[in-house]
């Protein structure tokens, strides 16, 4: 330091002093010179003497691969054990990787997935801790990797056999001038041994290693072609794509971001050698282009150079096809031959879709009806079997409409009509009906009415509609196909949402018995039956007949009390397998006046899902409910 130089030296521990938690102590640190002076002894803390008292281990870079970045990377060769050649991957156009042979139909392009997880471990190659140079390493059983940089040289990496320090790690040397050995994690070299296979892009559009270059948002612009005319011709503006084809539109983003992240998720399986004329590929039956913006950083360069360059990736499609033409109404499927490397794959048809001829559907707005729940003020659910009901706001209040009786359970209402309100499509599945969807017998027919106010001259809205639900689409979606009647494009709607709509909101309180309604209970089972009664005046249960246990009356109305719905079962006529042709018990509430109120009728033992219940049904009241079976049997048991 303007000529002037310190030479320290770490002495002993120093007496006294506070040891740390760990039990280090304060040591003497000799500095000579020290100014004008001849130097002196301190007293140093013990952190202060940790960092002098380090080995010259822990300056060096802890990277067998010296620190490089995978962008300066142009070949990666894997030999496992016995000099076997795992893998060989080269740098392709636009900072793509391909693998050049050792697989079927080789050369092909190489997953960015599978690349990423690759160069992930080649970057934990990192000596923790580094042992003598002179440690063997034994290549046959681990392996080797050579990489050849952009401008020639080469980094050469053995690995295997237990590291001296921790026979959990994997002894590494780096081939450099001088050698630099440590010990790595074993993960990190089984991830390494992957097989060539594993690196094999499935993907119909190619995305780069790196989380940041595999964005959706790279995709500047996508065209789609079938029979010669352009199905879709739109290109990147603002933060959503614009549409020249089919109609000059803007995109919004939640739209945008949805398709693209399918357009980018096309995947199938290789076919080896496949014959395009026998896939329908000669001539093909479409072709599709993206444009993706590669990054300068990708492609070698530093984070300050900027720019980038346009990869356009294309693509070509055969006609929908059986996946095995010998099994009739089975899966279909789309061959696509990626032009860069001439791979065809097999992708299935649902799979397929945002490149297909209903292409353009998948940029339509999700939603099969714009309203909101505060809107619905009618709402009729009618599926093809029983169990239907109508609800209707008036007053401000909610009622059921249909089945009769049964009263409406408010906070169930809003969840039908925030369902009703959010029915998204999965994706719109045609333009018109041909009769394949199962709208000529609907599976289920809702009937909606919304309050709109219209003010000045806007004119009036829609205030009433109707959707109908077909059958469930034969795909992975599990989705059921929807339309709006007067509407021809056909959505698929989660299933989810067609068996919420099919719960009836009806009030579980139906189930349960109030006391200061029914003081007077009879429960009769076979030929045998009690009555209780409260009295007000004491607060108490007794026998009618002042006969029996006043303690066991209590119990009784107690249980009864207690007797609440799991859930509905169903709306109409009790079924024979609900066992009410022999009932178990029935329970008959009564005023004071001796007038009866309600009558519960248990019939056999079921399940509600897993949970065993047993069937109960309300007298004047079509339906059946799911009461929990230990609370019956505990009126059971009852003498």
């Amino acid at each position: 330091m303007k000529g002037v130089t310190l030479n320290l030296a770490l002495g002993g521990v120093a007496p006294g002093g506070e040891p740390t938690d760990g039990g280090a102590k304060t040591s003497y640190l000799e500095v000579a010179p020290y100014g004008d002076e001849k130097g002196g002894v301190f007293v140093v803390g013990p952190d202060v003497a940790a960092v002098l008292d380090r080995s010259s281990d822990a300056f060096r870079e802890p990277s067998l691969l010296s620190g490089q970045q995978s962008s300066t990377f142009s070949k990666i060769e894997i030999k496992g054990p016995a000099n076997l050649q795992l893998v060989t991957l080269e740098r392709a156009a636009h900072g793509a990787w391909r693998i050049p042979s050792g697989v079927p139909g080789a050369p092909l392009r190489a997953g960015a997935d599978a690349v990423d997880g690759l160069l992930r471990a080649m970057y934990e190659l990192k000596a923790d801790p580094f042992v003598p140079d002179s440690t063997p390493v034994d290549p046959s059983k681990g392996g080797t990797i050579e990489i050849t940089q952009l401008n020639g040289e080469k980094l050469i990496v053995q690995f295997g056999g237990p590291c001296p320090a921790d026979a959990k790690l994997v002894v590494a040397q780096a081939k450099t001038t001088p050698p630099s050995t440590g010990c790595v994690p074993s993960v990190v070299t089984e991830r390494v041994a992957a097989p060539a296979s594993m690196y094999i892009d499935g993907r119909a559009f190619g995305l780069l290693p790196g989380t940041e270059s595999a964005k959706i948002s790279e995709i500047e612009s996508i065209v789609i072609e079938a029979g010669g005319a352009k199905i879709i011709d739109a290109e990147r503006r603002g933060d959503g794509l614009h549409l020249r084809v089919p109609s000059d539109e803007q995109i919004d983003k939640e739209a945008t971001d949805r398709y693209l992240a399918r357009l980018s998720a096309i995947a199938g399986t290789l076919v080896p050698g496949g014959d395009p004329a026998a896939l329908g590929l000669s001539p093909p039956a479409g072709k599709v282009t993206i444009r993706r913006r590669v990054d300068r950083l990708t492609l070698g360069g530093t984070s300050g150079d900027g720019g980038g360059e346009d990869w356009d990736q294309v693509v070509e499609l055969s006609a929908p096809m059986p996946e095995d033409p010998a099994v009739k109404d089975g899966p279909q499927v789309v061959y696509v031959r990626r032009l860069d490397d001439g791979a065809i794959l097999r992708v299935p048809l649902e799979v397929a879709q945002p490149v297909r001829l209903t292409a353009a559907q998948e940029l339509r707005n999700p939603n099969l009806l714009s309203l909101t729940p505060e809107s619905i003020v009618r709402a009729h659910v009618k599926p093809a079997a029983e169990g239907g009901y109508e609800v209707a706001k008036k007053s401000g209040t909610w009622e059921l409409v249909s089945p009769k009786g049964l009263g409406a359970d408010p906070s169930s209402v809003s969840a039908v009509t925030a369902t009703l309100a959010s029915l998204l499509c999965q994706r719109w599945a045609a333009e018109k009906d041909d009769g394949s969807f199962g709208f000529a017998t609907p599976s289920v027919v809702i009937d909606l009415e919304r309050e709109v106010k219209v003010t000045g001259d806007a004119g009036a809205e829609a205030t009433t509609f109707t959707i109908e639900l077909g059958k469930e689409s034969n795909d992975a979606t599990g989705g059921v196909y929807a339309r709006v009647r007067g509407r021809d494009p056909i959505c698929v709607l989660p299933i989810g949402k067609r068996d919420a709509l099919l719960r009836a909101p009806v009030d579980f309180r139906n189930v349960g018995f109030d006391p200061l309604q029914t003081p007077r209970l009879v429960v009769s089972r076979a030929a045998r039956s009690r009555t209780v009664v409260y009295s007000d005046a004491t607060k108490t249960w007794s026998d009618a007949s002042d006969a029996g246990s006043h303690m066991v009356a209590r119990k009784l109305a107690d249980a009864i009390r207690g007797l609440r719905a799991e859930g509905l079962v169903h709306l109409g006529p009790a079924r024979p397998e609900e066992g009410f042709d022999a009932p178990t018990l029935s329970i008959e509430g009564f005023d004071a006046a001796t007038t009866k109120k309600k009558k519960l009728v248990v019939g056999g033992i079921g399940k509600l899902g897993d949970t065993p219940i047993y069937y109960v049904r309300v007298e004047a009241l079509d339906a059946t409910w799911a009461v929990l079976r230990g609370d019956v049997d505990a009126i059971v048991a009852l003498p």
